[in-house]
């Protein structure tokens, strides 16, 4: 019973802790658009604005960083769900119209960038169809965010057994080897200030729900350059208990009908 209790005690201290640096990161990363978006309504309130060119600059400062807040608050209040309600429902998904549907979803928004889809038919996932797609956007949003223009993007997904398994590849600048372990962090974002764009949300959001599956999220160099960020989920296989449930209901069915 003594060890019981300590085991809760040293839980609860641990997501106290985790909560506690989340709300410090958090308030960290809302203080910069906050003082972009006070130094901006200041310039107009003192009547430093003069040329309706200068309004209408300071505006669209304002609308980008009201844009930015506004990303990052969803994606807090998108992990906060995870945290708290871990699981989902275990229903199967066609992983493989999802990953097509996420990948030619990137091609319209971002031309600028070759998508290539490597998707094997048939890959049926256990999970929450909603969570999977956040993912899998997640992993094409995060080559958008943080590779040039003109980059070939490969999202390949395939059955590994008991897994199913969804890779997405770039052939962009990568990730320096030291930095690699910490890109699933919240809040973190490799590269100098100028290069992070994003919340520093979007691995970890991917993180979590991997977790909520009971899988997995790893990230590896992709040969001979670039970035390779592989998700992998339960595969559904119909269990002989579901099958034989079925067969059961459908005996009775037919019983029904002939009384």
């Amino acid at each position: 019973m003594l060890a019981r209790i300590e085991a809760s005690v040293a839980e609860r201290k641990a997501s106290q802790d985790l909560m506690r640096r989340f709300l410090a990161e958090a308030s960290h990363e809302l203080r910069t658009p906050l003082a972009s978006l006070r130094a901006n309504a200041e310039l107009y309130q003192q009547g430093a604005l003069t040329k309706r060119s200068q309004v209408d600059e300071a505006m669209r400062r304002i609308m980008l960083e009201a844009q930015r807040m506004g990303r990052l608050v969803d994606d807090m209040l998108r992990l906060a769900r995870l945290d708290q309600h871990p699981a989902r429902q275990r229903d199967p998904v066609d992983l493989s119209a999802l990953a097509a549907g996420c990948v030619e979803r990137s091609r319209i928004a971002d031309p600028q960038r070759t998508w290539q889809a490597r998707i094997a038919s048939g890959l049926v996932a256990v999970g929450d169809e909603e969570l999977l797609c956040r993912a899998v956007d997640n992993l094409l949003a995060n080559v958008h965010a943080h590779t040039p223009e003109g980059t070939t993007a490969v999202v390949t997904a395939y059955d590994d057994g008991d897994r199913v398994v969804v890779e997405v590849s770039d052939n962009g600048p990568g990730v320096p080897a030291d930095r690699l372990p910490r890109i699933f962090d919240r809040f973190y974002r490799a590269g100098t200030p100028a290069q992070r764009p994003g919340s520093g949300l979007g691995l970890a959001i991917v993180t979590e729900i991997a977790a909520a599956h009971d899988g997995a999220v790893t990230a590896a160099p992709n040969w001979p350059r670039g970035l390779r960020v592989t998700l992998a989920v339960p595969a559904w296989r119909r269990t002989s208990s579901s099958a034989d449930a079925r067969d059961n209901q459908f005996e009775l069915t037919q019983s029904e009908d002939h009384a």
